[in-house]
């Protein structure tokens, strides 16, 4: 065969050099399965959907080697049990299908701010990332942590672009200055905010919570726990943040004003086209009061500031019975499994905007010495699902069991999944959600009913704007800071509203504000020029 083909390469060297190399590349452990949906695009050759080729990657000699990735990712509660068995089974599969390993490298959320963007200036070895717009990921962009992936996507992940498998919302969404450096997760385009009651006390003094639309409906279910429950907080930790309809003023600045992705302060005034401060709309002044008159009549708890107590471990030890999340398809049922039979009330606010795109991604760190094999591991994430299920799962038989139904319930010998020697289940984080099993908590058709949530969500009009601040940086910064001194004391509660907002005002417009404002309208303006 080598003779053959040196014959041919004297005949057109430069012609079937590509495909000479293909030819040599060798075997890949996986009786020849080659198409990108299956994660295996480091051999001979790469497929799309249809199973034709589009890209010979043999060529790329990086690709012949062996490499060592390190995914790093936040979790909650350590690390499980079986971590490095069920590791060593996806480095096993990892290496047959694209000739790497993927180390899982878990983080708990109490250090992951930190630590994370520690690591990514540090140099240290993590070559995949979870990232968010809530958690860094503008500015890790803004200082070239994260790596532009748009080239890779087209060779090494095409199933991203395909818009039968990802609404292309997603990366529209991500995108900053028209890049990609995040990739987010295949799930919920976005969540209704809810409300969740103990079904105890709702039952008890026959309460009808789906009479809720506004935030400030809340005021008598509040009253009656107080006069009646003692050693119940109404409201602990004032966590209503997820309930997005707050009063009806909020309803009523709806179509008027759009949030600026990564910054808090200000919003987009839509008639007006122009920046405003966040932090004087109607609607929040009214909120914050009510907030403030909550704490005033003791329904929220009087260490609110300074308590760090997780709220589910309050309600489950009786002392509070309120809890706020999202609202999406599964959630109550979800709830339910943490913190017993609740009652769900949603805003029903549903759109999707920059936000609720980005709000969990992962990214591929710049200093990377293997970003091909990084991406073709993400590819892997959003198309194999033998992948996905064994890292959020582990093994059948030792870490679950698969139920009659179809869905996964403890292995034999746990009455809980926090008895299961392993059960990593951050499904939402990174690759395709729906690529996932469901738990026993979960609904039958809870996929399907996301999917369809998916096709009814109102588009922001600011969808894909993103602001870069690098022009105004010291001022954002500036700005971040005061809002840390004084925004938490107005969302508990704690602080009186209309000296503290002018406070906040004046101190942030003492730090450029106006400053910051005339180059979001720049910016905006420039946004819409584009589109058009």
């Amino acid at each position: 065969m080598r003779k053959s083909r040196k014959a041919f390469a004297i005949i057109l060297a430069v012609m079937l050099a590509a495909a000479m190399l293909a030819g040599c590349s060798g075997g890949n452990g996986n009786n020849g399965e080659k198409s990108a949906n299956s994660g295996n695009t480091g051999s001979a050759a790469k497929t799309d959907n249809n199973g034709e080729t589009v890209k010979d990657n043999a060529k790329d000699k990086k690709l012949e080697k062996f490499v060592s990735l390190k995914f790093y990712f936040p979790h909650g509660g350590g690390d499980p049990k079986d971590l490095k068995v069920v590791q060593d089974e996806i480095n096993k599969y990892m290496k047959e299908k694209i000739n790497a390993s993927l180390e899982l490298v878990p983080l708990d959320w109490a250090v992951w701010g930190d630590k994370s963007t520690l690591i990514l200036q540090s140099g240290e070895q993590a070559d995949i990332i979870w990232t968010a717009n809530w958690n860094n990921y503008y500015s890790n962009v803004a200082r070239g942590a994260f790596l532009a992936l748009d080239d890779y996507i087209d060779e090494y992940a095409p199933v991203l672009k395909d818009p039968t498998h990802m609404n292309p919302i997603f990366l529209q969404g991500a995108r900053v200055k028209g890049k990609i450096y995040g990739l987010p997760t295949n799930k919920e385009i976005t969540q209704p905010g809810a409300l969740y009651f103990r079904k105890d006390l709702v039952d008890k003094y026959k309460m009808d919570v789906s009479t809720i639309k506004y935030l400030t409906d809340l005021e008598p279910f509040l009253k009656t726990i107080k006069d009646n429950e003692k050693g119940v907080t109404p409201l602990f930790g004032a966590d209503v943040s997820w309930f997005k309809r707050v009063n009806p003023a909020w309803d009523e600045e709806r179509s008027q004003y759009a949030d600026i992705p990564g910054i808090g302060f200000a919003a987009i005034d839509l008639k007006a086209g122009k920046a405003v401060n966040y932090y004087t709309r109607k609607s929040r002044i009214d909120h914050y009061k009510t907030m403030h008159k909550w704490y005033e009549d003791g329904y929220i708890n009087k260490d609110v500031a300074t308590n760090k107590t997780p709220l589910d471990q309050v309600i489950k030890a009786g002392k509070a019975w309120i809890h706020g999340s999202t609202g999406q398809p599964g959630q109550l049922e979800y709830w339910t499994s943490v913190l017993g039979p609740v009652v769900q009330v949603q805003d029903n606010v549903v759109v999707a905007d920059t936000n609720s795109v980005t709000g969990s991604m992962i990214a591929v760190n710049a200093n990377t010495e293997n970003p091909e094999r990084a991406v073709m591991a993400i590819n892997m994430m959003y198309s194999d699902p033998v992948l996905v299920n064994l890292i959020n799962f582990g093994f059948e038989g030792k870490h679950y069991k698969t139920l009659e139904d179809g869905r996964l319930g403890p292995p034999d010998g746990a009455k809980t999944w926090e008895e299961s020697p392993y059960s990593l289940d951050i499904q939402w984080e990174f690759g395709d959600m729906f690529l996932n099993k469901l738990k026993d908590y979960n609904l039958a058709d809870q996929f399907d009913q996301l999917k369809k949530l998916n096709e009814t969500v109102e588009v922001s009009p600011l969808l894909g704007f993103v602001f870069d601040p690098e022009l105004v940086k010291a001022e954002v910064a500036a700005i971040t800071s005061v809002e840390k001194e004084i925004v938490d004391g107005l969302k508990k509660g704690v602080i009186p509203v209309d000296e503290s907002i002018a406070k906040l005002t004046q101190r942030m417009e003492a730090n450029g504000l106006q400053k910051v404002m005339d180059e979001i309208d720049k910016q905006y303006n420039a946004w819409l020029s584009a589109k058009k």
